[in-house]
This record gives C-alpha cells, sequence and structure tokens, in this order.
C-alpha cells in the first residue's frame, strides 16, 4: 500500500534516493525489498535504475528535520531570505507571533 503514493512522489520529484525509516531496523530490509519490487511496476524504468532506496541512520531524524526546518525559519526571518520550502503557516505569521 505503501508503494502508490511512493512512487507517485517519487515520479514527480525525481529524487536520487528514498531513505526508509531507521526505526524499521531488522524489518528495514524486507520492507526495502518490497517497496523497491512494487515501485519497480510504477515508475518508470529510468527512474528506478538511477534510484537508490536505503535504510536511514539517524534515530532522530524527525526531531533533526524540525530543528533544520525552524532554524530556516528563523534566519529567514532574520535577514529576509527565501526559505528552501514552503512552510504550512507563512512566515508573516510566524513572525507576527513572536513575543
Amino acid at each position: 500500500m505503501i508503494a502508490r503514493p511512493v512512487a507517485t512522489l517519487t515520479t514527480m520529484l525525481d529524487p536520487d534516493c528514498v531513505i526508509v525509516d531507521a526505526s524499521l531496523e531488522g524489518a528495514a530490509a524486507p520492507f526495502i525489498a518490497g517497496l523497491t519490487e512494487e515501485m519497480s511496476h510504477r515508475c518508470p524504468p529510468m527512474l528506478m535504475s538511477r534510484l537508490s532506496i536505503l535504510q536511514g541512520t539517524l534515530a532522530n531524524a524527525v526531531a533533526l528535520g524540525a530543528i533544520a526546518a525552524a532554524d530556516d525559519v528563523t534566519a529567514a526571518a532574520v535577514t529576509g531570505a527565501r526559505l528552501p520550502f514552503t512552510p504550512a503557516i507563512p512566515l508573516a505569521a510566524r513572525v507576527a507571533a513572536l513575543p
């Protein structure tokens, strides 16, 4: 079931790799094998030939990603630089909420 949305996003975004959550530990290898097999039926062959599906190594990747995103938002608020992503809450609303 997970392969369908992952394949759609992979086809649209054309990433170099897809990282599977490190918390899967021993279940990661069969999960990656199944995901790779199913995606090979759903994605263009050229895309699959250069795509790597790997197990992540950071146990706290979600927290580190959130910290990195918060750092980008803070830097943009201070410097006026553009964000490398579109936040769910606009930057102006975040800045207005600051004390």
